[in-house]
């Protein structure tokens, strides 16, 4: 019992270095790119980015800051985007087929033409939010 208690002193003793979320040559490969496939960007913060068009599919994106990101047309296919910052995003066109938008927040987003189909929204914040049947405020703060 005691080599246990011992033991478990030490491991809290020990550092451990923290590893990112996301690899930064992944964004720089996105910037040079345009694409990003099965690639772990999360918590990345890609404020004002504008990939337009972007292959993204399969893409992580679970609690990353897109704010004001242009991204319309982008094929965000299978993204696991839960909890991401989408304010202000310009998603038009985009392909968001299968996503799951689980506690997303799209306050000021524009989602017109956007494909919707098979999404996971549980959560999401739509406030002031441009959709093709108008302003949509669910859930506004």
């Amino acid at each position: 019992m005691r080599y246990r208690i011992t033991c478990f002193v030490l491991a809290l003793l020990v550092p451990v270095p923290f590893a990112s979320a996301f690899d930064e040559g992944r964004v720089s490969k996105l910037h040079a790119l345009n694409e990003c496939v099965v690639c772990d960007l999360g918590l990345a913060d890609l404020q004002n980015l504008d990939p337009s068009y972007a292959n993204l599919t399969g893409a992580v994106l679970r609690n990353a800051n897109l704010a004001a990101a242009v991204l319309s047309g982008a094929n965000l296919t299978d993204e696991g985007i839960r909890g991401a910052i989408l304010q202000g995003v310009l998603l038009r066109n985009a392909n968001l087929m299968g996503t799951v938008l689980s506690r997303a927040n799209l306050t000021d987003a524009d989602i017109r033409d956007v494909v919707l189909k098979k999404i996971w929204n549980t959560g999401t914040i739509y406030c002031n939010t441009k959709t093709n049947w108008g302003i949509e405020n669910r859930d506004c703060p």
